[in-house]
C-alpha cells in the first residue's frame, strides 16, 4: 500500500432502528421487474468484472435453493435507475436520516460534512446474497464505510491495514490504481483466522463502521 494506511482501527457496531426499509426484504425485491447482473460468491478474486444475468425473481429464487451468486448494485450497472427509484431513493433517505441522528455523530464519526454529500450511483450500494456467499479479501477507498444489515446475518472479518500487517498482503488486483478498491486474491476465511484479524457478525437492523483502508 506504499504506506498510505488507514486512521486508528476501530470496528463499531450500532442499531439503527429503520421502519420504513424492513419491507425491504426477498419477498419485496422478488416482485421488481427487472433483469440484474450476478457475481460470483465463491471467488478468491475480484467481483468486478464477473457478471451473470437473471431477472430479479428468478434469482430470488435460485438464492432460496442455495445459489451463490449475489447482487452487487453500484457504479453505473444497468439495472441501476429501476433499482434506484424502487429500493434506493429509500434506503438514501432513511438510512442518512438514521446515521445522522445515531450514535456516529455524537462520538464524531459521522462528521458535518457528509451532510454535504450528493449522492450518486458512485458512492453507494446494495448487496444481496444468500448463506454461504462470500466477498473475498480486499480494501475500500471510501473515507465514511458503513455497512447496514436489512435482512439475515453478516460475518465481517476486517484486518487492519498498518505496520501491524505491512507486506504481509500484495494488491494483485488493482481497480482504478487502488483508488477503488484493491485485492488480494487470499482466502482467509476456510482457515484460522490470521493475528490481529477481528470478526463481527451483524444481523437485521445492525450496522458496523468499517476503519479506513482497512482488508
Amino acid at each position: 500500500m506504499s504506506g498510505d494506511w488507514g486512521t486508528e482501527f476501530n470496528p463499531l457496531v450500532v442499531h439503527l432502528s429503520i421502519p420504513e426499509l424492513e419491507k425491504i426484504d426477498m419477498d419485496y425485491l422478488a416482485t421488481l421487474d427487472v433483469e440484474v447482473e450476478l457475481r460470483d460468491g465463491d471467488t478468491v478474486g475480484d467481483d468486478e468484472y464477473f457478471r451473470a444475468k437473471m431477472h430479479m425473481r428468478e434469482y430470488i429464487q435460485a438464492l432460496k435453493d442455495g445459489s451463490k451468486l449475489y447482487l452487487k448494485y453500484e457504479d453505473h450497472d444497468t439495472f441501476k435507475q429501476h433499482i434506484r427509484t424502487s429500493v434506493g431513493e429509500k434506503v438514501l433517505t432513511h438510512l442518512g436520516e438514521a446515521l445522522r441522528n445515531s450514535v456516529l455523530r455524537e462520538q464524531g464519526y459521522y462528521k458535518p460534512e457528509y451532510d454535504l454529500i450528493e449522492y450518486t450511483d458512485f458512492n453507494w450500494l446494495i448487496w444481496v446474497g444468500g448463506t454461504n456467499t462470500t466477498t473475498s479479501m480486499h480494501y475500500d477507498d471510501d473515507t465514511f464505510n458503513f455497512l447496514w444489515v436489512m435482512q439475515g446475518r453478516k460475518r465481517v472479518v476486517m484486518i487492519p491495514n498498518d505496520e501491524r500487517t505491512a507486506d504481509q498482503y500484495e494488491c494483485k488486483i488493482a481497480v482504478d490504481n487502488g483508488d477503488h478498491s484493491c485485492w488480494t486474491g487470499v482466502d482467509i476465511l476456510k482457515e484460522e483466522l490470521p493475528p490481529h484479524a477481528v470478526e463481527i457478525e451483524v444481523g437485521p437492523g445492525e450496522g458496523i463502521l468499517i476503519p479506513y483502508l482497512c482488508w
